[in-house]
């Protein structure tokens, strides 16, 4: 039985107009549409999305 985990990031003032615009990861488990991971970095980068996926697999098992 396989996971399917849908991950995206989205730009913005976070932390408001005094800091840097921020990226919010997040990732969704498909089956219960249940939030399982949220990472804030300054890029989107693939190598965020792969810590995301390692973090969210920790609460899925």
């Amino acid at each position: 039985m396989g996971k399917l985990l849908q991950a995206d990031a989205s730009e913005h003032l976070w932390l408001g107009i005094n800091h840097p615009k921020m990226f919010l990861h997040g990732a969704i488990y498909d089956a219960t549409n249940t939030v399982v991971g949220l990472y804030f970095d300054y890029q989107e980068s693939f190598n965020v999305y792969l810590q995301n996926a390692k973090w969210s697999a920790k609460n899925l098992y």
